[in-house]
């Protein structure tokens, strides 16, 4: 890949998607911050991670889903537009 890009290759690792997910879930999507934390498998900090363990199945289901036909609209070259979907 660096040979492909030359100078504007910027090295990278898994943790980078893992941010870019999260950022674009919430700017471009809508998705609330509780879910996409729980998305990326965080747990809430300090009682409420101890006796509240929500799951919002539904809305992880619809995030990923969403996620989904974002990345694909990009990869097809495709702008996919600021908001491209609210997720309840």
């Amino acid at each position: 890949m660096k040979r492909k890009l030359g100078q504007s290759f910027r090295p990278w690792r898994n943790h980078d998607l893992r941010r870019t997910m999260s950022t674009h879930m919430r700017d471009f999507l809508g998705v609330e911050r509780d879910v996409v934390e729980l998305i990326l498998n965080h747990t809430p900090a300090g009682l409420v991670g101890t006796y509240q363990l929500p799951e919002h199945r539904e809305k992880r289901k619809a995030a990923m889903i969403a996620w989904g036909a974002y990345v694909e609209r990009l990869a097809e070259g495709m702008t996919p537009g600021i908001h491209v979907q609210k997720v309840d």
